[in-house]
């Protein structure tokens, strides 16, 4: 045969795109790069990783929530203070003055990394996360391709962006741990909403485009199961972008429908009713619709192509682990339920001891009514476990107002609070008030029976036997709480955490609002646990000022047992070689039942529409700005105005300044108002006997009135350096806030104050 030699060769310009040998090597690449992207982060994370495997936390809870038994019930009480104090010696290598040297400059730039915009929820470290990956997107959607004549390039990279969609997307996923505590499936879902945005933007390019292209050559849309199939997957997308979108996943839609004047005109109840109640379960149906429409999408693109088969493996293969993790993580067990005023709920659940680390949550399914088992919710546990926890050192105040808090020397379990913010809770409140007043009737039936057979016998028999109680009162107390209801629940979890360990700094801010408080009351748990029992772990953390904004009096009393504990706790290091300093400040937005104040120790609270969280950070790091003291228990206050803005109060109910007026002096900076309560700075007059004994004398809290009033920072001032850590927890502005301020700190003044650090939990749908 004869041979013609080489074939020529068609140059570039005259070759045919052919999209399924280009396309899929762009999706290689792109899958080459946000794996590296994401290996740079479990890799910058790796120093906290590996410290959280040194000291035993990366593992904690891993498994699920523990209950220990045979534990010995004066263990934790013989090591307190009394022992030694551990305070962890600094490197003082060439090595380690280096990398302290280099503190100050990451702490700047970590801190321009958490400025938050007030519209979006994003910092600017969240931003250049964004803005960067649709670059990416962008990049390998348009380089080399023909997308107006053959739109494949986008449908491929819409299959190549299913495995990291699921990877941020799943509970239990593998980023969780490799990227250190803290991190939880809340802060990793906004990586997995932004790349459901990508895919879905390519995905309607794909297809948008392949359409207009038929309609331009006349072609069937549906002729054959290729373009079927197709379309199909393309309304499973659009049908999971509109359900995710956040009116509509939190169902503000259906709420703004119910209140459309037609439907008032109209005088349709039973519409406006139907609505209220899909915005009432409006996650419940979004995560329904969610499994449902992912699975139907699934079966059709892997009809609509062969290449998506390989890209479906690994989302499954994440979806299933998550699955594992969580059925072997679930736990069934009993709760208590107390009713509190002021629309709270507080679940105690006892057969718990072990398996999770400050500031975490669960998810809690509680079987009471109808449809509502059906129905899981997050709540974060409000105390720390019982190796570090306060409430298992025994200070307890035996007056009425905080009696012993019912549980013995294996811990009260944990600790959760839901308030009432939506239908879940609501009812949950409503069910748990019904049945204890169906047992308060049941007790006074049963106590009057009793109370009649005894009559009636001590007149037959003249009989001098003591009369005996119902036993249904002699239910545990828990102060404020009142009656506990039995319940069965399960618990799915933990998750989450601080990112933030506090006791390696010496100064720690906590700020919540709300029912918010879980979490930084978790926190104060743990870490003033850690130093009463001597600081074991080395911590460093020398004050603390814990912050609370709350709507009215009474609802310091959703956690007052607690940190009545946490205060006693804190008050027994004062006398020991490296005290411990708390200072407990709540800011009560209206004048609302004054009369359910409660006192607990070292606690100031001021009535004021908003608290300035930067003002409070400030002080706390530069004390002599705001404070000046002039005598023992007197402290200048800033002038401010004295109308309280009382939203719900009472005619004749006095205001604060008729309780306690503040005492004038000729001073430029503002009024002095007298406190009879021991402060953290008096360390000559702080033990635990003492402060029981000035508790006794008298029982006044102060209040401070106006608009942007600022309690002045009551703790002692500390040499610059030690590091602050801050942790906030509540509503998304008063997260922001916070981070915010952290970030105006952190540039300002990280060099002189060593590390900054801050963690913010607020948790959206």
């Amino acid at each position: 045969m004869t041979d013609h030699g080489t074939p020529p060769s068609i140059p570039t310009e005259f070759q045919l795109y052919n999209s399924y040998v280009e396309d899929p090597k762009w999706q290689t690449k792109f899958s080459i790069i946000w794996a590296a992207l994401v290996a740079g982060a479990v890799l910058y994370s790796f120093p906290r990783f590996a410290k959280s495997v040194l000291n035993g936390k990366a593992f904690v809870g891993f498994w699920g929530l523990r209950e220990q038994w045979g534990i010995d019930s004066d263990r934790d009480r013989n090591r307190t203070t009394g022992g030694r104090s551990n305070e962890r010696v600094r490197n003082g290598s060439s090595l380690g003055s280096f990398l302290s040297g280099l503190q100050g400059p990451f702490s700047i730039v970590r801190s321009m990394f958490l400025w938050t915009l007030p519209v979006l929820r994003w910092n600017l470290g969240h931003l250049i996360v964004v803005v960067g990956y649709l670059v990416i997107v962008l990049i390998c959607l348009t380089n080399g391709s023909q997308l107006a004549s053959n739109s494949n390039r986008a449908g491929f990279l819409a299959i190549a962006q299913l495995p990291p969609l699921y990877l941020f997307a799943t509970k239990n996923s593998v980023l969780t741990f490799l990227l250190g505590p803290g991190t939880s499936y809340h802060s990793l879902n906004p990586i997995h909403r932004l790349i459901g945005f990508s895919l879905l933007l390519c995905a309607f390019i794909h297809g948008s485009l392949w359409i207009s292209n038929h309609l331009i050559w006349h072609l069937p849309i549906l002729s054959q199961q290729k373009e079927a199939s197709g379309v199909a997957a393309l309304g499973c997308i659009g049908v999971l972008g509109v359900t995710s979108v956040r009116f509509v996943r939190e169902g503000s839609v259906f709420r703004f429908l119910s209140r459309l004047p037609l439907l008032k005109k109209t005088r349709a109840p039973g519409v406006s009713r139907t609505l209220e109640t899909l915005a009432g379960c409006s996650y419940e149906w979004f995560w329904a619709v969610h499994m449902l429409v992912s699975t139907a999408f699934f079966v059709t693109v892997c009809y609509h192509t062969i290449y998506a088969p390989p890209w479906i493996f690994p989302p499954l293969a994440f979806l299933g682990m998550d699955l594992f993790m969580r059925m072997w993580r679930l736990r069934m067990k009993d709760a208590l339920v107390w009713g509190v005023d002021g629309g709270m709920s507080v679940i105690r659940i006892p057969d718990v001891t072990s398996g999770w680390t400050a500031g975490q949550h669960v998810r809690l399914r509680v079987f009471f009514g109808g449809g509502r088992v059906f129905e899981s919710h997050p709540l974060t546990i409000a105390n720390a476990p019982r190796d570090t926890s306060c409430l298992t050192l025994g200070y307890h105040d035996e007056r009425d107002i905080h009696p012993n808090l019912g549980f013995d020397a294996s811990g009260p379990g944990i600790i959760l609070g839901a308030r009432v913010n939506g239908d879940w809770t609501k009812a949950l409140n409503e069910y748990v008030n019904a049945e204890k007043d169906r047992l308060i009737a049941e007790a006074q039936t049963r106590l009057r029976e009793e109370e009649e057979a005894q009559a009636e016998a001590e007149a037959e028999k003249n009989s001098n036997e003591p009369m005996t109680t119902a036993d249904v009162l002699n239910t545990t107390n828990l102060g404020p709480w009142e009656v506990p209801v039995d319940t069965l629940v399960s618990i799915d979890g933990p998750y989450g955490g601080s990112s933030v360990d506090l006791g390696e700094y010496e100064t720690v801010l906590l700020v919540s609002g709300g029912s918010g408080a879980t979490f930084t009351i978790g926190l104060l748990d743990d870490l003033v646990g850690r130093v009463a029992r001597g600081r074991r772990g080395g911590e460093r953390t020398k004050r603390i000022e814990f912050v609370w904004c709350v709507k009215g009096f009474g609802c310091i009393s959703w956690f007052a047992p607690l940190l009545h504990s946490i205060a006693l706790a804190a008050a027994s290091t004062l006398t020991s070689a490296n005290p411990l300093h708390l200072h407990l400040s709540i800011y009560v937005t209206c004048l609302c039942s004054p009369e359910n104040l409660l006192d607990i120790p070292n606690m100031d609270v001021t009535i004021t529409p908003r608290p300035d969280v930067g003002r409070i950070l400030r002080a706390l790091v530069e004390p002599s700005t705001t404070t000046a003291t002039l005598e023992d228990g007197t402290t200048v206050i800033p002038t401010v105005s004295k109308d309280a803005p009382n939203c719900c109060v009472a005619p004749g109910v006095p205001g604060a300044t008729q309780d306690k007026e503040p005492t004038d002096i000729d001073s430029d900076s503002g009024s002095v108002v007298e406190t009879s309560r021991v402060r953290p700075t008096s360390s000559s007059s702080s033990s635990l006997s003492e402060l029981e004994l000035e508790k006794s004398k008298s029982n006044e809290i102060d209040l401070e009135f106006g608009p942007a009033v600022l309690i002045p920072c009551k703790l002692p001032r500390i040499p610059l350096g030690g590091g602050v850590g801050v942790c906030a927890s509540g509503p998304e502005s008063l997260t922001r806030e916070t981070s915010n301020a952290v970030a105006r700190l952190g540039v300002t003044s990280a060099g002189r104050l060593g590390k900054v650090a801050v963690h913010t939990e607020v948790f959206k749908i």
